[in-house]
């Protein structure tokens, strides 16, 4: 029976030696925790959605020991973009490179949709784009406006190539957080309502204090989680569409 999990920012490093646990006791060896979780949860037939920051390589070629890291585990790896993911480039090359290395499990989430398997004969859809920067955050400034105008675009092709039938969810993936806490609906949660999505899951915020700036739990229908790895305890999340969208309203 698929099931559907989500993990993101592992923020591999096993070309570029970049340790995490400055950011925290808990991020020592994090490789190896995520490594024995996923096993422990994650079976072949599964899917596990990955929005973004997946690996400190800056070039496509410095990220293949990562993404072969990742393609050695077990289920379908759907794999988005975050902002320190510089080694992302072309869907097509990606897709060719991964192919050529035999890395079969690998999918990547740029301007398309992807149906995910379900329980034993349904299915889920999913969208999503890299997201960016909020109008209203401290720092946003003339280039962020651009790239936030950008990422809407980029998100709505995405969503547009979902084509689902009644009674099929759909998770939309962001590596940003799509809105704050401060200021919880924009162009962007719009979006997200126009088109009927169940769950939006993000990372990027790590920590408590910075996870508690971005919404989390069910508003105006739709249901927010934050899936960065340190938030999770550094084991993919059960997003079981069923019980994530049957839970009440906060």
């Amino acid at each position: 029976m698929a099931k559907i999990w989500a993990l993101a920012d592992p923020h591999l490093s096993l070309m570029r030696s970049k340790p995490m646990d400055v950011f925290g006791d808990n991020w020592r060896d994090h490789d190896e925790q995520i490594t024995e979780n996923w096993k422990a949860v994650v079976a072949a037939e599964d899917s596990v959605v990955m929005p973004g920051d997946i690996s400190w390589a800056m070039t496509l070629r410095e990220a293949w020991p990562d993404l072969v890291f990742l393609d050695a585990l077990p289920g379908t790896k759907y794999i988005g973009r975050g902002n320190h993911d510089y080694w992302w480039t072309t869907l097509s090359r990606m897709e060719n490179e991964a192919r050529e290395r035999g890395l079969e499990s690998l999918r990547f989430l740029r301007n398309n949709a992807y149906v995910l398997p379900l329980g034993t004969e349904g299915r889920c859809w999913l969208a999503g784009s890299r997201g960016w920067l909020m109008p209203g955050d401290s720092e946003f400034g003339e280039n962020d406006a651009k790239i936030w105008a950008r990422e809407l675009i980029r998100l709505e092709l995405s969503l547009q190539e979902v084509k689902r039938e009644p009674g099929e969810p759909l998770i939309c993936a962001l590596h940003f957080p799509p809105a704050s806490t401060r200021a919880p609906e924009n162009e962007l949660t719009a979006l997200l309502r126009r088109y009927g999505v169940d769950i939006c899951i993000y990372g990027h915020l790590h920590g408590k204090a910075n996870a508690d700036r971005a919404p989390s739990g069910f508003q105006n229908g739709i249901r927010y989680i934050n899936v960065a790895a340190d938030q999770i305890d550094f084991c993919p999340l059960d997003l079981n569409p069923g019980n994530v969208i049957s839970l009440p309203e906060v």
